[in-house]
C-alpha cells in the first residue's frame, strides 16, 4: 500500500448545489505530496453524490473514496467516519460547500514539512454572496494555542493541516457524535493544546461560502445553542483541568460566560431556550467575579449583579424582558473580555 501524505476529508450532506464546485477545487490542487480524498456521505437524500461522482470520472488519476451512512448522524459523525479512514500523515478538513485554491494543500503542507508543526493553520476568505471578509489566525497572549484561539475567535476545523497522530493519540479531540452543532470548536483549542508546535501561514486559501442557507453554520434552533452552551462548558473544563493551577480559570470562566450570553442575541431561538440559559449564566459567573482584582469585581458587579432586578423591573413583557437580560449579560461580561 503505497504512503498517504495527506487525507482531505469532506463530509457530505445535501449539498447537491455546491458539491461540483467544491470536488472540482479539491481535484485541481497543484501538489506533489501524495493525497487521497475521503467523502462521507451522511445519509445525503438529493443528488450530491451523483455530482461528486462526475467530478470524480473526470479525474481518473485522483485517489478517492465515499464512505456511505446508512442515515444522517450529523456533521460530528461524519467526521469521525473520515478521521478512522484516514491513512495519511496529515489530514484537513474541507466543508463540502466550499472550495480552496489550487495552491491550498500545497502551501500548508510545504510549511508543516519546513517547520516542524502539528498544525500547520491559513487563512480564509469569508463571502456570503454579496461581500467579503478576511480571517486569519493571530498570535495570542499565552503559550497554549488552545486558549489563543478561543481568545482570538479562530476555531474553525478547515483551512488547516493536522498531523494524523494528534487524534490517534488523542481521543478526546474527537467531538461526541451527540454534539450535532460547535464541532469545530469542541475539536480545534483541544487540538491546537495538544500539538507541540503550530505554524501560521499569511495565505488565504480557503473560501468560506456563508450564503448555503441550509449549512449547518446558518441553521438556527434550540438545539443549536443547547449543544453550543454544552461544548463551552467542557472546554472551561477541558483547560481548568489541564491547568490545575487554575492560572487561567477567572479570565477563562468570564469569557466562556460572554460566549454563551452572546448565544442568545445571535441566534433565533424561542423565549424558553433564552429563559433557560439566562438563569444559569448569573449562577456560573459569580465564582469568576470573586477572582478579579477589587477595582474590576466592583465593576463587573454593579453591572452584572445589579443589572438583572433593573431589567426585570423596567420591563413589564416578559419576552422583551428576557431578550434585554441576554443583552444585559453580554455587555455585561465583554468588558472583561479574555486576557491573561
Amino acid at each position: 500500500m503505497s504512503k498517504i501524505d495527506i487525507s482531505v476529508l469532506v463530509p457530505i450532506y445535501n449539498v447537491e448545489s455546491h458539491m461540483a464546485r467544491c470536488a472540482a477545487s479539491l481535484f485541481s490542487q497543484n501538489v506533489s505530496a501524495s493525497v487521497e480524498y475521503i467523502f462521507v456521505d451522511d445519509g445525503s437524500t438529493d443528488g450530491s453524490i451523483a455530482a461528486l461522482q462526475s467530478e470524480i470520472e473526470k479525474h481518473p488519476e485522483v485517489e478517492s473514496v465515499i464512505i456511505r451512512h446508512k442515515r444522517n448522524k450529523g456533521l460530528a459523525a461524519a467526521r469521525r467516519t473520515a478521521i478512522l479512514a484516514a491513512r495519511g500523515e496529515y489530514v484537513t478538513h474541507v466543508d463540502s460547500d466550499d472550495e480552496v485554491t489550487p495552491e491550498h494543500l500545497a502551501s500548508l503542507y510545504a510549511a508543516a514539512l519546513t517547520t516542524g508543526a502539528d498544525i500547520t493553520s491559513g487563512g480564509y476568505i469569508w463571502d456570503n454572496g454579496k461581500r467579503k471578509k478576511y480571517f486569519h489566525p493571530k498570535p495570542g497572549p499565552t503559550d497554549d494555542a488552545g486558549l489563543n484561539a478561543l481568545k482570538n475567535e479562530f476555531w474553525s476545523l478547515f483551512g488547516r493541516l493536522i498531523r494524523r497522530e494528534l487524534y490517534t493519540s488523542h481521543p478526546d479531540v474527537i467531538c461526541p457524535d451527540s454534539i450535532s452543532y460547535g464541532e469545530d470548536l469542541f475539536s480545534t483549542p483541544r487540538l491546537l493544546h495538544y500539538a507541540e508546535k503550530t505554524a501560521s501561514l499569511p495565505t488565504y486559501t480557503y473560501i468560506y461560502y456563508s450564503a448555503n442557507t441550509g449549512s449547518i453554520t446558518n441553521t438556527r434552533s434550540d438545539r443549536r445553542i443547547d449543544d453550543h452552551v454544552a461544548v463551552w462548558s467542557s472546554l472551561y473544563d477541558f483547560f481548568a483541568s489541564a491547568y490545575p493551577d487554575g492560572r487561567y480559570n477567572a479570565d477563562l470562566g468570564l469569557f466562556v460566560a460572554d460566549q454563551k450570553a452572546s448565544l442568545t442575541l445571535n441566534f433565533r431561538i424561542s423565549m424558553t431556550a433564552i429563559k433557560r440559559h439566562a438563569d444559569t449564566l448569573r449562577a456560573e459567573c459569580a465564582p469568576f467575579i470573586s477572582a478579579l482584582s477589587p477595582a474590576k469585581r466592583a465593576m463587573v458587579t454593579l453591572l452584572h449583579l445589579h443589572a438583572w432586578p433593573l431589567v426585570k423591573a423596567l420591563t413589564l413583557c416578559s419576552a422583551l424582558r428576557w431578550k434585554l437580560a441576554a443583552w444585559v449579560e453580554t455587555i455585561m461580561v465583554a468588558r472583561h473580555r479574555y486576557t491573561v
